[in-house]
């Protein structure tokens, strides 16, 4: 093997930092004589090796590094040791591909959920596409934010990809060494279900649900309903009917029982921790399929009152897709106020689609305890299903939609700059409201241009670039057509590079920050370093680290040490790794010229025009997204503000719906019910996290 790719048997848990901490775990137990399927791991080895052939640059923003990975080119090296690797273990097997991250699986935080995993793999394109995405999983908004919580630095962080051969299972699941509801260390409680495990782990079927002692005697049995079973498919794993005399039986023997609490107790010995574990059944015999700490707390853990929570919902492909999404971009459920000035973004999608006859009800809806619960995603039509050919039309008018998009952005711009620079809030209680009231109509305005204008009109136009693209090198897409565009979130990296450079010619400044000098003391010494810092918040101050939240963020200027966090790793590497605006350019002119190759000079006219819409489009996309975020800027302000006059925490107000924020504005004063309504959804507010 080489130093981009190791098996299981060449790896021990000391190689966290190669393999990962799945891909450590992996190789461990198959050292501690476990039932592990054959596999081995892309050390993070080969990880650096893409990120500096594909020139990705780690200090861009999620966005950006995810679209990076998901659109670079495999380079050869690491190309031919997958090949090769995947031939020898049988071309044409079905393979898992599990992201292993270096922060993952460890004794002080449980990264599991954050990064991907991929079943089912058959092939070379789909190998290969499945570890670009386990890549660029490493860059999702849950993720990232799961690490700056748990305080690791990103650019400390890399993932190794494991590759193992799957096992048709007949039953498979999940079993905890300790029980995780009671925190009891002499019971393990096991899930089990018919086919794969994936049904069990991604909660689509409700399985058999044991408790057990460590001896493998039940104390408490709950048979599941287990109506379906996933199973390998050609293509995929699919969904199949359990037939019914199978389904009232519990779907493990006894002697299985015994074998998998017999090898779970084992492997929580060698670990000298409580385990969770994925096992499976194949011919009576027991495979691991992968085993991580149960993360820390989980002993003390209290049961939860789930009588107080909503009724779980199963959860079918669509809905795993929007709940996929959602995690995205809400890693920690809205507070209800949040919920009433972020959600109308969304909703402007529905709205639009409605105009054009179709019903689609894809947005999450809050209950009156503060609980978010999943949509179900509906689909109707009704009668105006008659104007969606003139919404198409409409929407297909390019220029009319850049002149829609720089009316309306140009109008918002000046008022919310204004709002949000001003130091000056209002003094009445009823001006300050009426301000709050005009930042949500304003965030509500320009999403649905936004929406309308720029990201529907960009994804229509996907597939007919895609095409183009695909025939130069099916690994392109669209987003290779915006490189060495000047649009917001670019040019502030680029006004950053320029900081960080400047920095470093005003003696000592550069060292100050990285040794951790706050801002204040470093400013309050140094005029020169003041200016250059304040006009470069000045210009780029609104940015957050979650551009989704209204309330519960802080921008740069509300927050200078998570700004100087930013800052930092260019004081260390002024260079960066990524492309300059003038190679962006020159890379987007070659690309255009090949995948225009053998067109007449009409199309060529035609095709540059559509991919000049294309990018403008997206500096739109970048431009709103920045302005919302001034906008929430302005919101915080205006609510500061409001508490202070009525001499209430502003963390209660953020428990109350707007409608019935307005109601205390109105009454001057907190009114009883009010009161009662925030206590309880304080109250609630760690089941709404434990349940989302």
């Amino acid at each position: 093997m080489t130093a981009l790719l190791q098996r299981f048997e060449d790896i021990t848990k000391k190689d966290i930092l190669t393999a990962g901490g799945k891909g450590a775990n992996l190789g461990e137990m198959v050292h501690a004589g476990i039932p592990v399927p054959e596999g081995a791991v892309l050390t993070t080895e080969a990880y650096r090796l893409y990120v500096k052939e594909n020139k990705i640059d780690l200090k861009a923003p999620a966005e950006e590094i995810r679209k990076a990975f998901l659109t670079g080119s495999m380079p050869k090296e690491l190309h031919v040791t997958l090949l090769e690797y995947y031939i020898g273990i049988g071309e044409g097997e079905r393979i898992a591909v599990r992201s292993s991250a270096t922060a993952e699986d460890l004794e002080d935080a449980s990264f599991a959920g954050q990064q991907e995993t991929y079943l089912n793999v058959r092939g070379e394109e789909e190998l290969t596409e499945a570890v670009k995405r386990c890549y660029a999983s490493l860059w999702g908004d849950r993720a990232v934010s799961y690490r700056r919580e748990k305080g690791y630095e990103d650019e400390n962080v890399a993932l190794a990809v494991v590759i193992q051969k799957m096992v048709e299972s007949e039953t498979a699941g999940v079993v905890f060494t300790i029980n995780p509801a009671s925190g009891k260390k002499e019971e393990m409680l096991i899930n089990a279900s018919y086919g794969l495990g994936e049904s069990v782990v991604s909660g689509v079927v409700s399985p058999d649900e044991l408790v057990c002692d460590r001896l493998g005697n039940v104390i408490k049995c709950q048979i599941g309903a287990k109506e379906t079973q996933v199973v390998y498919g050609e293509k995929q794993t699919v969904t199949v009917p359990v037939a019914e005399g199978k389904r009232s039986r519990l779907s493990l023997s006894d002697e299985q029982i015994r074998k998998l609490t017999e090898t779970a107790a084992e492997i929580e010995r060698h670990y000298h921790k409580p385990m969770d574990i994925e096992w499976a059944f194949v011919d009576q015999k027991l495979y691991i399929l992968q085993a991580r700490a149960i993360m820390a707390g989980a002993e003390e853990r209290k049961e939860v009152d789930e009588s107080k929570m909503p009724p779980l919902q199963p959860v079918n492909q669509k809905m795993k897709a929007t709940l996929m999404f959602l995690m995205e971009k809400m890693p920690v459920p809205y507070l209800p106020l949040d919920y009433d000035f972020c959600m109308p973004i969304s909703r402007q999608k529905a709205e639009i689609f409605a105009e054009g006859g179709m019903l689609v009800d894809n947005d999450c809806r809050l209950d009156d305890n503060g609980f978010l619960c999943l949509p179900t995603v509906k689909f109707k039509v009704n009668k105006n299903l008659i104007h969606f050919p003139g919404l198409m039309k409409e929407m297909k008018d390019h220029q009319a939609n850049v002149e829609r998009l720089e009316k309306c952005l140009s109008g918002a711009e000046p008022v919310i700059r204004k709002a949000a620079g001003s130091e000056e809030a209002a003094k009445e209680l009823q001006q300050t409201a009426a301000e709050l009231d005009q930042m949500r109509n304003l965030i509500t305005e320009t999403a649905y241009v936004r929406f309308k204008y720029a990201v529907f009109p960009g994804f229509m136009m996907n597939k007919s670039l895609g095409k183009l693209l695909k025939k130069v090198d099916p690994a392109l897409s669209p987003y290779n057509l915006l490189t060495g565009l000047s649009y917001k979130t670019a040019e502030m990296n680029r006004q950053m590079k320029e900081l960080a450079e400047k920095l470093l010619t005003i003696d000592g400044a550069a060292e100050k920050i990285l040794a951790g000098c706050s801002y204040e003391e470093l400013t309050a010494e140094n005029n020169e370093v003041r200016e250059e810092l304040e006009n470069f918040l000045q210009e780029n101050g609104y940015k957050s680290d979650f551009p989704d939240y209204c309330f519960t963020v802080k921008t740069w200027l509300e927050d200078k040490e998570r700004f100087f966090q930013v800052l930092r790793p260019l004081l260390k590497n002024p260079a960066g790794e990524g492309m300059s605006q003038e190679e962006g350019l020159t890379y987007y002119q070659e690309l255009f010229t090949k995948m225009t190759a053998g067109l007449s000079d009409r199309k060529k006219a035609e095709v540059r025009q559509l991919c000049e819409y294309y990018r403008t489009y997206h500096v739109q996309r970048e431009r709103t997204q920045y302005l919302w975020e001034g906008c929430f800027y302005a919101c915080r302000k205006r609510l500061k503000r409001i508490a202070g006059i009525l001499s209430v925490p502003e963390e209660d107000l953020l428990y109350l719906r707007y409608e019935e924020l307005q109601n205390v504005i109105r009454n001057g004063a907190v009114p009883d019910r009010e009161r009662e309504i925030i206590s309880r959804r304080k109250e609630y507010r760690p089941l709404v996290e434990a349940y989302w």
